[in-house]
């Protein structure tokens, strides 16, 4: 559990809405084209300026967060990279993802945006590792 007096709390929370932005917009370019996969990348490039800057600035005796971000930025683009298998699937919630041609998670009341769970691991493993109280910011106890 967060500890609301500790005076790193409200940079947790920062660091969780950059986390969760860059989660929404991965999940979005897991179902989208190569277009799409480039706007996306830029869109969330000021999330990772922010959390670099939240971790030099309120973290810096934890150095391995650094690293995390480092290899979540490197999984993001990788999961931008992966080639298409058939881009005309595309559309607003393809019958199968134009990548792996796996059966896309449909939004939900409480994840409203639709991706490809299978697509998205790529970047799962860096992003648990940042959010992890061991090894990240520790917005995993919110």
């Amino acid at each position: 559990m967060l500890d609301l007096d500790d005076p790193r709390t409200p940079h947790v929370f920062a660091a969780s809405s950059q986390l969760d932005l860059i989660l929404d917009y991965c999940k979005r370019i897991s179902l989208s084209g190569a277009d799409g996969r480039r706007f996306m990348l830029e869109v969330i490039r000021p999330a990772f300026a922010a959390l670099r800057w939240l971790a030099a600035h309120h973290f810096a005796d934890v150095p391995h967060i650094a690293d995390a971000i480092a290899k979540l930025k490197r999984q993001s683009d990788e999961l931008a990279g992966l080639p298409l298998r058939d881009p005309a699937q595309l559309g607003r919630l393809p019958a199968q993802c134009p990548v792996c041609a796996g059966k896309p998670n449909p939004p939900s009341e409480y994840d409203p945006v639709g991706y490809c769970s299978t697509c998205l691991d790529v970047i799962m493993p860096a992003l648990l590792r940042v959010r992890s109280c061991e090894a990240g910011f520790g917005t995993e106890a919110i």
